[in-house]
């Protein structure tokens, strides 16, 4: 890295530079490449196959597959919303927003309740929005998954709830969620 910063580069071109290190130097090499980027005002062009280094430093991603670019964005967009099947399969392996196969295996269908996955996108990550839902409406609400991560210094957080109670007071329950800016796709 040294000797790459001694010809004043605008642009420096790092190629798998944490793999195969042990986690303190990788966090090392990721704090040495941050204080580059502020301090030189140096463009790092980073690739890498470990999207905790992205989640970490990164302000924006391109994803590539069989050489050509198949998604690209800003870290949080790509975390957040993945669109390609590849970006989503590297995102699952630093933000896990799926509900686990032998909880999935459990789930009851049969008893009236809905199962429905929810995003939370900042703010809403930080509101008791389950709470008030539970106080709110006629509703039982079972969490069978949750998970919250940071990137980028924002908050994104994911659940998996079933909820029982009579169709109209559930929809209400629903429609109160998504008015709340929860993003709601039904499992």
């Amino acid at each position: 890295i040294a000797r790459a910063l001694a010809t004043n580069p605008s642009v420096l071109l790092c190629d798998e530079a944490t793999s195969a290190l042990d986690p303190h130097t990788t966090v090392q090499i990721l704090l040495l490449l941050q204080e580059i980027n502020r301090r030189y005002g140096i463009t790092i062009v980073l690739i890498t196959h470990e999207m905790s280094v992205i989640q970490k430093i990164c302000h924006k991603v391109a994803v590539m597959q069989a050489g050509r670019i198949v998604e690209q964005g800003t870290v949080f967009d790509l975390f957040a919303q993945p669109q390609h099947p590849v970006t989503a399969s590297f995102v699952q392996s630093v933000v896990h927003d799926r509900l686990p196969q032998r909880v999935a295996s459990l789930l009851q269908r049969d008893n009236g309740a809905r199962a429905i996955r929810l995003e939370f996108i900042g703010a809403t990550a930080q509101q008791p929005i389950i709470n008030h839902l539970i106080r709110e409406y006629a509703v039982e609400v079972n969490i069978l998954f949750a998970s919250m991560s940071e990137v980028q210094g924002r908050i994104l957080g994911f659940m998996i709830v079933q909820l029982l109670g009579e169709p109209d007071e559930t929809d209400r329950a629903i429609t109160h969620l998504a008015d709340a800016g929860v993003k709601i796709t039904h499992v």
